[in-house]
Formats: C-alpha cells, sequence, structure tokens
C-alpha cells in the first residue's frame, strides 16, 4: 500500500503523542462531581472516527460510556456532499440530560457531518457537549463549527490512513497520508467527482 501513497502527513508517533495530549485535556476539563470526575459519553461519528476512538479511550481513565452516531457525506468521492444521518447504526440514547458529551469525528473539512451530530446530540438535552476532531482543514465551512479539541490542522489535501478511507480502503493505515492521484482516479466512481 506505501507504492499508493504520494506523503505521510501525520506519523504514528505524532499521533499518539497528540492523543496523550488531546485524552489529559480532556479528562482535566470534565465536570466534577464530589470531587470525582463525571462520567463522559464518548460518541463517534460512524465510521471514520472508530480507529481515532479506540485509541483515544484507552488514554481517558475516568468513567466512560460509548454511543455512536451514524452520518455520512463521501460515500466514493474525494469532496464532501450532502451528509446522511443512519438511525440503523446509530445508538444514541433518546435522553442525554444531565450527561456530559464529547462527541469524536475523523476530520473536519465542510463541517456538514459535524453539524448534523451536534444537532442530534444537543437535541437529547446534554447538560454538556464538546467536540473532538482528529483532523481540521483550513476551510472557512470548518472554522465555522464550534471544536474544542483539535488533533491536528492540515492542508486541503484529501487524506486516507487512521480510520479515513478512499472508497472503503485504506483505514488501516497507522498514519495519515495523501494518496497518489492515480490510486484517486483508480478507485473514485467516474460520477462522484463530477
Amino acid at each position: 500500500m506505501d507504492a499508493d501513497l504520494e506523503t505521510i502527513l501525520i506519523d504514528e508517533q505524532q499521533i499518539s503523542r497528540r492523543l496523550d495530549d488531546l485524552a489529559a485535556r480532556m479528562v482535566a476539563e470534565v465536570p466534577r462531581e464530589g470531587g470525582v470526575p463525571a462520567e463522559i459519553v464518548l460518541i463517534p461519528i460512524m465510521t471514520g472516527a472508530l480507529v481515532f476512538t479506540a485509541d483515544l479511550i484507552r488514554r481517558i481513565p475516568t468513567m466512560l460510556c460509548l454511543h455512536t452516531v451514524a452520518i455520512s457525506s463521501y460515500g466514493r468521492a474525494t469532496q464532501p456532499g450532502e451528509a446522511s444521518f443512519n438511525r440503523e447504526l446509530t445508538s444514541l440514547p433518546d435522553d442525554l440530560s444531565g450527561r456530559h458529551v464529547i462527541l469524536v469525528d475523523d476530520i473536519l473539512d465542510s463541517g456538514q457531518t459535524l453539524k448534523m451530530a451536534q444537532a442530534h446530540v444537543l437535541e437529547r438535552g446534554p447538560a454538556s457537549m464538546k467536540t473532538c476532531v482528529l483532523l481540521r482543514k483550513p476551510t472557512n465551512a470548518a472554522r465555522a463549527v464550534p471544536v474544542e479539541y483539535v488533533g491536528f490542522d492540515i492542508p486541503d489535501r484529501f487524506v486516507v490512513g487512521y480510520g479515513l478511507d478512499l472508497a472503503g480502503y485504506y483505514r488501516n493505515l497507522p498514519m495519515i497520508a495523501v494518496p497518489r492521484a492515480s490510486v484517486i482516479e483508480r478507485l473514485v466512481e467516474p460520477s462522484a467527482t463530477s
């Protein structure tokens, strides 16, 4: 798979160090109840945030529970399209009142997916909600979405690895990389790029 990559933007060690920092900040900032950190409800956005979330939760030494929300905006394209909510793959409880939620996503670019997920969480009435993204692109749309925790700001390039995919592939790469243009052309449906 390495031959399919143009460049590595963020390697495994950089990701690991940044996850340590993010988890420490989350634990330090979670509200206290009786001197003890309150339980965190961590909600990854399926499927891209699964790898990131799996590594992140092992660094959070407080009580937490995990629910998921399934929203997609890429499909087989390299640019985000219209976001769609998948109720069947979502495990959000109907009521989050009094709970402290951290919503987790893999990448923030158009902001559509994250805004939809934030709305679904907020309508369930949590005591607090913060948002964490592994990657954020330098677009005006991305900057307009409130995010408390950002792993890395990256250039406006299509990236794969560490949970992010191209047509379902490359999620298993341990780093964040830019695929070669020829790979994108081969894997993306012609109608998805026009």
